[in-house]
């Protein structure tokens, strides 16, 4: 197991100790929006999350966010106004092409670098690493690249917050291969020891679950999820990422399949559409079904309840997939309550 981090590295880049905190991911194809709700909640935030940069090769990471431009600095200035760390999501979607980055040293030297330039040259405050649906032969050379950059960010007192995917065990269920068992890929001694946050993706559910089932963000399994995380994962870096988006599934029985995702307004415009009235999943989201669709939204009083389970865990905080002006508009009224001091 590799050493932890002195205590004193951690709480010098640790948001607003103490406090229970709100991140959010704020996508670069909402960024107007988004930008605009931020700047108005400015205050309940502990962190936020540019949505994102992508990498294509070791050196090479575009800047899809176009970082410079507006609305981004007036997102800056409303963060450094209320102390809130901005921490730029970095994606890679060439599953081949990181995977053989990651398992050579040179080339992982080379990209730890890369990324060391991108925070520099922007003055963030750290970065948000989003490396998804990992082989298990990337296992030891995420790991690497996890420690390597952890040490590189720290010695600049910058943040790594690690997002990854959920697991509410420790080995997955039988049938569960190839990438749908890429939350067992991470190894959770080397994320609690390198990482200052670690983001827990506790939705879109469907790759979870058994074959047929239209779920996205069942409080059952997001409890169960927290609950595991929290057995081994230092609780105080832990954030439960949850949605503000929904889907629409497709099919009956065992042939059930995500067709879409639905802003909560798309989905408020699909019930007048089909004249439906929502049912409510026990704590859970509203859902609505129309023959063969399946209509499943997190609303206000769902997100409040996801909350509630980081809360009731122990875990640091939440952030929000995604902060693009199109949650429900309820939402914000709680914040305040969200927050709150421990």
């Amino acid at each position: 197991m590799l050493a932890c981090l002195p205590p004193a590295a951690v709480r010098a880049t640790d948001p607003r100790p103490g406090a229970f905190q709100l991140g959010a991911w704020l996508p670069h194809w909402k960024k107007d929006a988004g930008v605009k709700r931020f700047v108005q909640h400015a205050a309940a935030f502990s962190t936020i999350s540019p949505f994102a940069f992508r990498v294509q090769s070791a050196e090479r990471i575009d800047d899809t966010p176009r970082i410079a431009r507006e609305p981004w600095p007036t997102l800056r200035r409303a963060a450094r106004g209320h102390g809130v760390k901005v921490l730029p999501s970095i994606v890679w979607a060439d599953l081949e092409e990181r995977a053989r980055t990651l398992a050579d040293p040179a080339l992982r030297a080379r990209h730890v670098q890369g990324l060391l330039e991108r925070v520099e040259r922007h003055a963030f405050d750290g970065l948000d690493l989003d490396y998804e649906r990992k082989l298990a032969a990337e296992r030891e050379g995420f790991s690497r690249l996890v420690t390597e950059l952890s040490e590189a960010l720290h010695a600049r007192s910058k943040i790594l917050s690690c997002t990854i995917e959920p697991r509410d065990r420790e080995q997955p269920r039988a049938g569960v291969r190839g990438r749908k068992r890429s939350p067992w890929v991470d190894d959770y001694a080397v994320l609690g020891a390198r990482c200052d946050q670690i983001r827990v993706m506790a939705y879109d559910q469907w790759a979870l679950a058994s074959v047929g089932q239209a779920r996205h963000a069942d409080p059952a399994w997001v409890k169960g999820v927290a609950r595991h995380v929290a057995t081994h994962l230092p609780k105080h870096k832990l954030h439960l990422g949850i949605p503000t988006y929904g889907w629409e599934f497709r099919g009956r029985g065992s042939h059930v399949k995500k067709k879409r995702a639905l802003s909560f307004g798309q989905f408020q415009a699909e019930l007048a559409r089909l004249g439906l009235t929502p049912e409510r999943e026990p704590r859970g989201s509203l859902i609505a079904r129309a023959g063969r669709r399946t209509l499943v939204m997190p609303d206000a009083a769902a997100i409040r309840s996801l909350t509630g389970v980081a809360r009731d865990a122990g875990l640091a905080g939440v952030v929000l997939f995604k902060l693009d002006g199109q949650t429900d508009p309820a939402y914000w009224k709680h914040l305040k309550v969200a927050t709150t001091a421990r």
